[in-house]
């Protein structure tokens, strides 16, 4: 297992805390085999990603792309087989400094929540629904407590 955090912005991120808490989710998930990449970067990249592939000219403060692909991908499913490149996650910096104050918590907690989040994202987990909002929401909390 491979993870690969990369900026393209000057910022002081977490990096242990981060490999080790998607090492964790990747172990529990049973996707030990897989590498991925967090790239930390700013608004105005992620509001020309979002624009690009979503069709939404706005900001965001993640956005995964995940090399899955079929019927289970946004059920929370599990693929199979296990996929040698899981897939790409990019957080806006600007965008964790400003919700982590709005949610009151340190901007290191802010940065953890949205890699948990992207990585969730990639391994098919969504927020479409009421019923795939509360399945994702509960698997955050999990691995943001480990």
């Amino acid at each position: 297992m491979k993870i690969y955090l990369e900026k393209t912005i000057a910022v002081k991120i977490p990096e242990g805390k981060i490999k080790k808490t998607i090492q964790q989710i990747l172990t529990c998930e049973d996707e030990k085999d897989c590498n991925l990449t967090v790239v930390f970067s700013d608004d105005k990249y992620l509001r020309s990603l979002n624009r690009r592939f979503r069709n939404v000219d706005k900001p965001t403060d993640v956005i995964a792309f995940s090399m899955l692909e079929g019927e289970e991908v946004g059920t929370g499913s599990k693929p199979a087989p296990t996929h040698q490149i899981l897939g790409d996650i990019y957080i806006s910096v600007q965008r964790a400094k400003k919700q982590s104050k709005e949610y009151q918590v340190s901007f290191e907690e802010e940065l953890l929540r949205l890699a948990v989040h992207g990585v969730l994202h990639l391994l098919g987990y969504d927020h479409q629904t009421p019923e795939q909002a509360k399945k994702m929401r509960r698997k955050e909390g999990k691995f943001l407590i480990s």
